[in-house]
């Protein structure tokens, strides 16, 4: 398989995004549930725009097609299902934590 640089990218994205996913509980536990929250759907918000700006470069630079014809839509099907589901628990277990502050 070619070395695809955005596919790199958006796999980093994810990786930043998780991290932050996670420190938004540290936040929230030292400046408040809201300024927690906040942050969790920021980070959310800016992986979902550095995702498609990643993607959006590919389709410009030729290497969605290299991808599409090496993986194919199964591939990237199997891809983002795997950060979906990883981001939707991070995301899931923070705002649970971080609607037990306010309690």
């Amino acid at each position: 398989m070619p070395q695809l640089g955005f596919l790199q990218v958006i796999i980093f994205g994810a990786g930043l995004a998780f991290v932050l996913v996670l420190a938004s509980m540290l936040v929230g536990s030292k400046a408040g549930r809201s300024a927690g929250t906040r942050m969790l759907w920021m980070a959310l918000a800016a992986y979902g725009l550095f995702s498609v700006s990643a993607v959006l470069q590919a389709r410009s630079n030729g290497q969605a097609a290299l991808f599409q014809a090496s993986l194919g839509s199964d591939g990237a099907l199997q891809i983002g299902v795997f950060i979906l589901i990883v981001l939707f628990t991070a995301s899931r277990l923070a705002l649970r934590y971080l609607g037990d502050l306010e309690r």
